[in-house]
């Protein structure tokens, strides 16, 4: 019997589609994909949001010739 993957494949997709916008800068892709309430730490502690880490991409100081994602252990939990 086959499970219900509609969620799983939906989570892999996004996160394929996530990949591939960091290989190719899409920014619009990028942001589409990051919540506005998103933040992330800083290795200085510095606690920034979605508008400053999309400014990193813009000024240079995020790329990647190589991104890759392919082994996935997903669960879905509650709706």
């Amino acid at each position: 019997m086959r499970k219900n993957t509609s969620g799983i494949d939906d989570v892999i997709a996004l996160e394929r589609a996530w990949v591939k916008a960091h290989r190719e800068l899409d920014l619009d892709t990028i942001s589409d994909i990051l919540s506005d309430q998103y933040r992330q730490i800083q290795a200085d502690g510095e606690v920034i949001g979605k508008p400053e880490l999309l400014e990193t991409y813009r000024g240079g100081k995020r790329r990647w010739e190589i991104a890759e994602s392919e082994d996935y252990e997903i669960r879905l939990f509650g709706k």
